[in-house]
């Protein structure tokens, strides 16, 4: 997963200083977020859900969309009062996760979508799997994909793009093994 995350990084962010973590949560809700400061999360189930590793890349190039788009804070020292922020507003969708209510705005992560397409074409994932992986996700009830505008959003931003090849390395490979013999 750090290999991902890096891989996906490491042409956007050239000599931007941050420590880029991507952390797996034992937890079967399909389900990804960033809290800012390079940190990313992606629960087994949003593992589990994804079919190549195009799909995954796309699940992680859009955490990291919220981290290019400005919608965390950068320092470490406001961390936890960013995410009071993020996780209070009132001005957009609540989405719960167990003890976590997660803010949803539709802008931002319509924002996030279009930044994981570039991340994605940049480092050769094919970037059509952001909206395979987006319509499985709106299909298992996960909050924020059942806003239809946003699947729209996500089919208008690829329609001049071409599909690439999908091929998953050996490494996602077993990753994917030692997860289903779990």
């Amino acid at each position: 997963m750090q290999n991902l995350g890096a891989r996906l990084v490491g042409t956007a962010l050239d000599g931007q200083g941050v420590i880029w973590r991507f952390m797996v949560v034992r937890n079967l809700e399909p389900n990804a977020f960033s809290i800012g400061n390079g940190l990313i999360f992606i629960t087994e189930g949003a593992m589990n859900l994804a079919q190549n590793e195009s799909e995954l890349a796309a699940i992680i190039a859009h955490e990291i969309g919220h981290e290019l788009g400005g919608h965390f804070c950068r320092q470490s020292s406001f961390l936890l009062s960013h995410l009071l922020d993020v996780f209070s507003s009132k001005t957009s969708e609540q989405v719960q996760h167990g003890s976590i209510t997660q803010e949803i705005e539709p802008a931002k992560e319509q924002q996030a979508d279009r930044i994981a397409i570039r991340l994605l074409q940049q480092t050769g994932f094919d970037p059509y799997a952001i909206l395979e992986i987006s319509r499985r996700l709106a299909n298992s009830h996960a909050g924020h994909f059942q806003d239809s505008n946003r699947l729209k959003s996500l089919e208008q931003a690829l329609k001049s793009l071409n599909p690439l090849p999908v091929d998953s390395s050996d490494a996602f490979l077993a990753i994917k093994r030692s997860m289903s013999a779990e």
